[in-house]
């Protein structure tokens, strides 16, 4: 009679001795494809821009006397800035010399900083501190602010041939702020019914809502802008 006894696993000794080697070889072909299998794929810049905004590089003397100069509308000091070697994507205290030239309306400024590299659709942002954090550390909480291009601030104060150039090199209509809003509602927030237009013929959505699932219509409606409201309802505005 065979007196040995099993384990506690219920087998022999050398069956749970192979068993363990089983889950240890398992284990590192496991952990083998973990570690070397393709990474997820890289999340999508957002449509406000931001991404590519935040990656950029903080403006430097020159890049603040830069958006100075765009803000002027001083082209040959904003040139010569450029050919010092001022960064035309730097963000600057929250701007970038595009938007500033841009939401003044400055034409050839914008031409100028477009063609020596200024990205269309790059976007302004800032922050905002939290109003009850430690006063010890001001910048601990708050939140982003902006996150408008070039395109916003253009169609917002309704340069028309601005907002031309800037679709011309592909600004893009359907871009979002932090807060939701498109090219399109800041256009009719302000009542600027050519820039409106404008953008309806590029493509924008009339009835995109923003964050808080305002429109377009809705806020030329709130506004009075009874141009802007016909425009945007003959364009499918509900």
């Amino acid at each position: 009679m065979n007196h040995e006894q099993p384990s506690l696993f219920g087998s022999r000794p050398i069956q749970v001795a192979i068993l363990c080697l089983l889950v240890v070889i398992l284990g590192r072909a496991a952990w083998y494809f973990t570690e070397n299998q393709a990474p997820p794929p890289a999340p999508k810049t957002p449509r406000s821009y931001l991404a590519g905004t935040m990656a950029g590089v903080s403006g430097g003397p020159l890049e603040i006397a830069l958006v100075e100069a765009a803000a002027r509308g001083d082209e040959a000091q904003v040139q010569n800035l450029l050919a010092q070697g001022a960064k035309p994507n730097a963000l600057t205290n929250g701007t970038l010399a595009l938007a500033t030239a841009a939401q003044k309306g400055y034409l050839s400024v914008v031409r100028l900083l477009l063609d020596s590299g200024a990205n269309v659709n790059y976007a302004s942002v800032g922050f905002m501190p939290d109003p009850n954090a430690d006063p010890r550390f001001p910048d601990d909480g708050g939140r982003l602010v902006g996150g408008q291009t070039a395109l916003f601030l253009a169609a917002g104060n309704g340069h028309v041939e601005v907002i031309k150039l800037l679709l011309s090199k592909g600004a893009d209509v359907t871009a979002e702020s932090i807060e939701g809003n498109t090219p399109l509602v800041w256009a009719a927030f302000n009542g600027q019914a050519e820039a409106v237009r404008l953008l309806l013929q590029a493509g924008a959505d009339p009835n995109q809502p923003n964050k808080a699932g305002t429109t377009a219509l809705a806020v030329a409606s709130q506004q009075g802008h009874l141009e802007v409201v016909r425009v945007l309802k003959e364009s499918g505005a509900r």
